[in-house]
């Protein structure tokens, strides 16, 4: 069939000029035969239009992609204005594309939001295949309006999900800068073409999102529900089947972990895995990445904290080897599909577009750990940025310009036809033809002779970048030359020994014990990997040669356990992360050398299972004294190693530290009930209801840290724990405090729980050990003293009957606010803190104690809060610290952060003859691990800004008075 043929069968829907503009456009057309028929149905429906120019446009969609076609066959009245913006030559923004879908929402009331935004997009999609067949367009600039389309419909989606989550859920929240709670943002990130601005007409768009930090919601649910569960909802609307097929499929496997990842994670949490647990395939898919959705600043942050984990340090030929892995294995996975030969496949076989992405995103990788100028996530930019430093030629960069760009417009003729996700080339002479008339070449033979030399140009160029970034590699067995003390004193000397021979027997020791286990090509791989990882690490650590010495012991230790030397190679992240634990924490270190199975814990699955594991502890049954010590010191081990690895902040350390001691605690009590119903012969379960255990001190407060002991109270519901028995009830009562005592203190392999203080009921160690709510309020209303009545201002129920221990903390709530804080008791206060003050011999005391310090904040603060009339509730806990000045409040958090880092980082308190220089290790050591965006370093000079914040306490003492 001609151009004349073809004019005289639509003649009867045809104006003569129309037929005219078919014959003389006939030979331009790709799919002329499909043109005519699909013409005809349009004809016979809504009928063609009568101008010119839509005709014209109607004609080109009709021969380029049938699905489009038929798309606005379901909606011709869409036609006329969709034409006329496709005359338009002065582009669509992302603002004109947002105000359009809210004109087209409106106009579709009623419709379903999934069906409204697939119908949109076949609209935007039909207008940009048109402007790009007309030559309005170029290919730079279609993939771009494609992107900033599936930008503005990724955007609503979100949008339009948020509010019945919300409803549902509740505000999630995050700490602000006044530590007071603001909400959390979502930021939702474009990888892979989209984050590129390069999408195809029928692309997957690859989406990850993270929010700003962990949290809850006002409803008191994590925020990791809400927002797995918001970014889950837009997925299923943007993906969900419609007339118009999905509005847009959603890959989120770029996310850590891949599929088996949890949808969203936190900022902290996400930088942390791409720093210490991710792949270099994985950082290297974040060269693209752009925030798409969601919060812009939140996403723009994120990028910035991500750059210099992306571009860390690693060896050229390692980018190379990996970049090279990645290829082969493409290919392979291609040929084991089946689906076609790899040589039809202009994406992902030999010569492809992949092969363009992977030469430029390996120079990156390579030059742009040094270079922040080649670090741009589109590919023909970035191309240009290379050439621009020298690291591409003129001609290559031209040459692979056209190349990529005449392989990706092949790619656009394979997909737009029928708007499904392909990447294969013609099968016959026909398609090749077709081909040629979309590319604008002469016929099928110059189409398939460009596009072979296209693959062509793209090939030879990933093998030239892989074999440049190869050189310099030394010849021969690489692991053989490491293992020998030549390759081990070179690694010393690049990380920065400066007498490498001191500290080889250590380095050589660690390495006889991986040897006998480098039988495997895999192994021997992962063997580079954790030498030159080492050797970064070296570099990067306060002090390199006891975290040396550290790891060479501990792998020492564990030489005679094939299983986890074994383990050290099969996970090369292990040595390096080891290495970095045991050079910034000695409790770590000590942890590590008694319990040595905990290697097997630095993975980022099980740090992130911190919390769930927590909620299983309490969950667990039937577990003896030292099945719960090696559940605590697990987790003890779990939560300081992410302070160092992951950055989580104090709060979070705080919590998790309270939520083991609620566990444990709840447990024992459990089971000192039961141990004193067998010992007195009484049925199990008696007992029950009849006990409270308040909590107080930090416990109480849930500001719970490492090393912190057990405020605890045991509150019995009457006079007589048996009131038939007042005899036996003392027995009873006496029994259950010693198995408690018992239950928290007692030492097995794995040490104690914690140690406990009971000192806190009334009269203390000369009053009864268990007391009942009449002498306890009877107390609180006569002599107890205002330290006592502050401290019961922390106390809340933590295990047995809590509607006991609820109702009696209210009445004596009542009493303390009657008594107040009279100002001579409040001078014998300051009086006992000055001695305590004065006989201080670490640096734990001296923050506690000395003028200024926490103690004297929370003193400040209750009495403030007493003076005030701010008691506590039930159930939430008391915030001394709300509506006071935001200075004493950041005082106080600073000084309680610098205990707890004293906590993480040191095995014991220094004393205070080494203060300075114990202050300034602990800066080095708390600078070099990570932080958290919220927390961020620590100050520059630890003492000077202790010395203020004291000040700051005490000016406020002074204006108080």
């Amino acid at each position: 069939m001609d151009g004349a043929e073809a004019a005289r069968r639509l003649a009867d829907h045809l104006t003569p000029s129309q037929g005219r503009l078919l014959a003389s456009h006939w030979d331009r057309l790709p799919r002329r035969k499909a043109a005519v028929s699909l013409l005809e149905r349009w004809a016979e429906g809504p009928g063609l239009p009568r101008e010119d120019l839509p005709f014209l446009h109607l004609l080109y969609l009709a021969t380029t992609s049938e699905t489009l076609f038929l798309g606005l066959l379901r909606r011709p009245s869409e036609w006329p204005g969709l034409s006329a913006r496709v005359a338009r030559t002065d582009g669509r923004g992302r603002e004109d594309i947002e105000e359009a879908l809210a004109r087209f929402f409106l106009l579709q009331r009623g419709n379903e939001p999934s069906a409204v935004l697939s119908a949109f997009r076949t609209l935007e999609t039909a207008r940009i295949l048109l402007q790009d067949i007309l030559g309005i367009l170029d290919t730079e600039s279609v993939t771009r309006d494609l992107s900033v389309l599936a930008d503005v419909l990724i955007a609503r989606s979100f949008s339009l999900t948020f509010q019945p989550l919300k409803e549902s859920m509740g505000q999630p929240l995050h700490a602000g800068p006044d530590a007071r709670p603001v909400p959390c943002p979502l930021a939702v990130f474009a990888l892979g073409k989209l984050g590129g601005r390069e999408l195809n007409y029928s692309s997957d768009v690859d989406l990850v999102a993270f929010y700003r930090a962990e949290g809850e919601t006002d409803r008191g649910g994590s925020n990791g529900a809400f927002f797995n569960a918001w970014f889950q909802s837009a997925v299923s609307l943007l993906s969900r089947p419609t007339p118009d097929g999905p509005c847009l499929r959603v890959d989120t496997a770029l996310r850590p972990r891949g599929r088996d990842g949890e949808l969203t994670l936190s900022f902290d949490a996400a930088l942390a895995y791409y720093r210490e647990w991710a792949d270099l395939w994985e950082r290297q898919a974040w060269i693209k990445a752009r925030a798409c959705a969601g919060d812009e600043e939140a996403g723009a942050l994120f990028l910035r904290r991500m750059e210099p984990v992306i571009y860390q340090e690693y060896s050229f030929a390692g980018i190379a080897e990996n970049n090279r892995r990645m290829r082969a294995k493409s290919v392979e996975e291609l040929r084991r599909a089946g689906r076609s030969e790899p040589a039809r496949n202009v994406k992902e076989g030999p010569g492809s577009i992949r092969d363009a992405e992977f030469s430029i995103q390996a120079l990156q990788m390579a030059h742009g750990q040094r270079d922040p100028w080649v670090r741009e996530g589109q590919t023909l930019l970035a191309a240009t940025k290379l050439q621009q430093k020298g690291l591409l030629s003129p001609s290559l960069r031209s040459e692979f310009g056209a190349a990529y760009l005449l392989l990706r417009r092949a790619e656009h003729w394979a997909q737009v036809q029928n708007m499904r996700q392909t990447h294969h080339l013609p099968e016959d002479p026909e398609g090749w033809e077709e081909l040629a008339r979309f590319l604008r070449l002469p016929g099928g033979t110059a189409a398939r002779k460009a596009v072979e030399q296209a693959r062509g140009t793209l090939s030879a160029l990933m093998a030239r970048v892989l074999e440049e970034l190869r050189e310099g590699q030394p010849e021969g067995d690489e692991v053989a030359r490491l293992l020998s003390p030549e390759g081990m004193r070179e690694v010393l000397a690049a990380g920065g020994f400066s007498d490498p021979d001191r500290v080889l027997p250590y380095l050589s020791a660690l390495y006889e014990v991986l040897a006998p286990h480098l039988g495997g090509a895999q192994r021997r791989q992962h063997f580079l990997r954790i030498h030159y990882s080492l050797e970064r690490e070296f570099r990067r650590a306060p002090d390199p040669h006891r975290g040396l010495v550290s790891l060479s012991r501990y792998v020492s230790s564990i030489a005679s356990e094939p299983r986890l030397a074994a383990l050290l190679l099969d996970h090369p992240r292990t040595p390096r992360l080891a290495f970095r634990l045991m050079s910034r924490s000695a409790p770590l270190e000590e942890a590590l050398g008694r319990w040595p199975d905990l290697i097997e814990d630095l993975t980022f699955e099980r740090m992130r299972a911190v919390e769930a594991e927590v909620l299983d502890l309490g969950g667990r049954t039937e577990e003896g004294p030292d099945d719960l010590r090696r559940s605590q010191k697990r987790l003890f081990f779990l939560a300081r190693a992410r302070e160092i690895l992951m950055g989580d902040g104090v709060a979070w350390s705080r919590r998790i530290h309270t939520r083991i001691a609620e566990s444990l605690t709840a447990k024992v009590f459990t089971s000192a009930l039961r141990r004193t119903e067998a010992a007195e012969g009484l049925p199990p379960g008696l007992l029950e209801g009849r006990f409270a255990l308040l909590g107080l001190g930090r416990l109480g407060s849930r500001d719970m840290q490492p090393r912190s002991d057990l405020d605890l109270v045991c509150l019995k519901s009457g006079p007589w724990a048996l009131p038939e028995d007042p005899d036996r009830s003392a027995r009873i009562e006496s029994r259950l405090v010693g198995a408690l005592t018992d239950g928290f203190t007692a030492v097995t392999r794995h040490g104690a729980l914690y140690d406990v203080d009971w000192r806190l009921r009334p009269y203390g160690d000369s009053g009864p050990p268990v007391v009942s709510p009449d002498a306890l309020t009877h107390y609180f209303a006569g002599p107890a003293r205002l330290w006592e009545r502050l401290s019961y201002l922390k106390a809340r129920p933590v295990a047995g009957e809590a509607g006991l221990g609820w109702r009696v903390l209210e009445e004596v709530w009542d009493l303390i606010g009657t008594s107040g804080a009279p100002g001579a008791e409040i001078q014998e206060l300051l009086e006992v803190l000055r001695k305590l003050g004065a006989s201080a011999s670490d640096l734990e005391g001296a923050l506690k104690f000395w003028e200024g310090g926490l103690w004297h904040a929370d003193l400040l603060a209750g009495v403030m809060a007493l003076r005030e009339g701010r008691l506590p509730a039930r159930g939430p806990g008391w915030e001394p610290f709300a509506g006071l000045p935001g200075d004493l409040t950041r005082a106080r958090r600073f000084q309680d952060t610098l205990l707890h880092r004293i906590r993480v980082h040191f095995e014991r308190p220094p004393s205070l003859p080494r203060l300075r220089q114990a202050l300034t290790d602990l800066r080095v050591l708390w600078a070099a691990s990570a932080h958290s965006l919220e927390e961020g370093p620590p100050p520059e000079d630890l003492a000077v800004e202790w010395g203020r914040k004291r000040e700051v306490v005490q000016e406020v003492w002074r204006d108080w008075e």
